[in-house]
């Protein structure tokens, strides 16, 4: 069974086993999903036969979207009508790109006048991000989705589509909430540094990252103790992913509520937002002149079968990083990085520049459109 392909067709009571067929066609028209788990080199597709939904909780087998903005968008559901493993696929889209990168000027003129906000306490932290296009070669979406998974195997590995919302593909190492029965999992993750592959326990925080993440930690405890939910605490630790290395602490919690309801209780937090929350919700819709979207939102599988049938099912989501959007002519990836009180612009423009090693790793295209 490990070497096999495996397609099942899924409901709420049962699933079918079907070997017959090693390749699905999607097109413009299909709501599907494609993720490989974190230290895996295989993915699961899953896709609805009815398109898919927005509600507030829906607690079925599906693949989850939430958007950055949660307060206008509900969550969105590709409902797993149908799951299959290790299978090729593939995507022909016909939308053409209608963004434009990001200037460094305008990156640079929005994070001095952040930084200066801060300064004067107006905030904690707000995250800023930028956007960067990038013409489109003749790699297929499925090579590019192997490739992320195969570089980047200590990520979540996505790529979904939602008819309205286009193609997003990325490589996520950060955990909003792994739920496992009654035993749930979340994490603070901070600070960006290229891993020059010296031991972990040699890696030294400038003082910046070292705040931020515990503006992050702040934000996470005081979220969960609010709802009574009792938790331990691992970390901060230095963590790989990717090319990068990052700080990360991990809350772990025993409960029986919903894990989506403690989702929206965590999302957006200040690792991808700010702090106030409100306020920097608030900045980032006037000093970011593109749209999130679905960056900075959370993305993951919802109670859907493991590849080994009797291995449990997978409850995990993700926050929605080091992604990018495929069109029919050009790539678009979205990349942001926390300023606080210590932050540089120049720097901090620098780190977003090292966030897309991720996605350039697998597209191989370097000029700017």
């Amino acid at each position: 069974m490990s070497n096999c392909m495996i397609w099942t067709k899924l409901s709420t009571k049962a699933v079918v086993n079907n070997m017959m067929k090693k390749h699905k066609a999607f097109t413009n028209s299909d709501a599907f999903a494609v993720f490989s788990m974190p230290r895996s080199l295989h993915h699961t597709v899953v896709w609805s036969d009815d398109g898919f939904l927005m509600q507030e909780d829906m607690d079925v087998p599906s693949f989850v979207v939430q958007s950055f903005n949660n307060y206008d968008f509900a969550p969105t559901f590709i409902p797993a009508n149908h799951v299959a493993y290790d299978i090729d696929f593939s995507f022909e889209g016909s939308e053409r790109c209608k963004e434009h990168s990001t200037t460094e000027e305008e990156y640079l003129m929005s994070a001095r006048e952040t930084i200066e906000a801060i300064r004067r306490n107006d905030f904690a932290k707000v995250v800023i991000s930028k956007i960067k296009r990038l013409p489109r070669g003749r790699k297929s979406v499925f090579e590019i989705f192997n490739e992320l998974k195969n570089k980047h195997v200590n990520t979540f590995v996505f790529l979904y589509h939602i008819p309205g919302r286009g193609l997003w593909c990325g490589a996520t190492p950060e955990v909003l909430l792994r739920d496992k029965g009654s035993n749930l999992h979340t994490m603070a993750l901070a600070g960006t540094m290229a891993d020059m592959g010296v031991p972990i326990s040699n890696v030294k925080w400038r003082e910046k990252e070292s705040h931020e993440q515990h503006v992050i930690e702040t934000f996470i405890e005081g979220r969960l103790e609010d709802e009574g939910l009792q938790y331990s605490k691992r970390g901060p630790r230095t963590v790989r992913a990717g090319a990068m290395l990052h700080i990360c602490t991990d809350y772990y919690m025993k409960d029986n509520r919903n894990g989506l309801k403690i989702a929206a209780l965590l999302h957006p937090g200040p690792a991808i937002c700010g702090l106030p929350q409100s306020l920097a919700k608030e900045w980032i819709g006037t000093y970011e002149d593109h749209d999130r979207r679905d960056y900075c939102g959370y993305i993951g599988p919802w109670r859907i079968p493991g590849r080994n049938l009797d291995s449990g099912k997978y409850s995990a989501l993700y926050i929605n990083l080091r992604s990018m959007t495929i069109w029919k002519d050009a790539f678009v990836l979205y990349l942001g990085g926390g300023l606080t009180a210590m932050s540089e612009a120049r720097s901090e423009w620098d780190e977003t520049e090292l966030k897309a090693s991720t996605m350039m790793s697998v597209i191989g295209e370097k000029t700017p459109v």
